[in-house]
């Protein structure tokens, strides 16, 4: 179920359109949801995206060039994963921990630029017995119940109890951050 989406302004005339999915089904996961970013030219963009049962998420195409008031996402088809005990299951494969989350703004002298850019410093564990080939980890920023801002990051070879420093940057200017989701994502199929 696709609950809203936004438009942000990003750098050199492009956009970001981030989105908030829900999966309210507890017994099944969604393999594969195949979003769609259109205007009234056509399709800009799709890809496909993992919801977890019962989860609520954040996805987002980036960097898009779009005519401003004339944005669609929709949601074109839906690939369904029966999941028993998906809580087990969870518990084994998806156990990642973030550590030192903290989000800097551009003008903070912790930034350490004399651009400004802000950023969103963290650690991620894999504290799972399973090594992975790619961790995909969405970031959204919010101020107060409005996206403010997000990006993605993907981690390759992510190996079973190995921690490793991330860190992703905003050249655009953003309102007053009041909270930093983070959200790592894993093709279980």
């Amino acid at each position: 179920e696709l609950l809203t989406y936004q438009v942000l302004p990003s750098t050199e005339g492009r956009s970001h359109v981030v989105l908030q999915l829900r999966n309210r089904n507890e017994q099944w996961m969604v393999q594969a949801a195949r979003l769609r970013l259109s205007t009234q030219q056509g399709v800009v963009a799709e890809q496909d995206v993992i919801v977890y049962p019962g989860q609520t998420r954040y996805a987002g195409f980036f960097g898009q060039a779009l005519d401003a008031g004339s944005v669609r996402v929709s949601i074109e088809r839906v690939d369904w994963r029966r999941v028993n005990d998906f809580a087990s299951y969870q518990q084994s494969r998806l156990g990642f921990e973030t550590e030192g989350v903290q989000f800097i703004a551009a003008n903070d002298p912790r930034a350490g630029s004399r651009l400004p850019v802000a950023s969103v410093r963290l650690t991620m564990h894999n504290i799972t017995a399973y090594s992975y080939w790619q961790l995909g980890v969405m970031v959204t920023l919010l101020s107060g119940d409005r996206i403010a801002g997000a990006g993605y990051y993907t981690l390759d070879q992510f190996r079973a109890g190995e921690s490793r420093p991330i860190e992703l940057r905003w050249t655009e200017s953003l309102p007053p951050v009041t909270q930093v989701i983070v959200e790592p994502f894993v093709d279980l199929s």
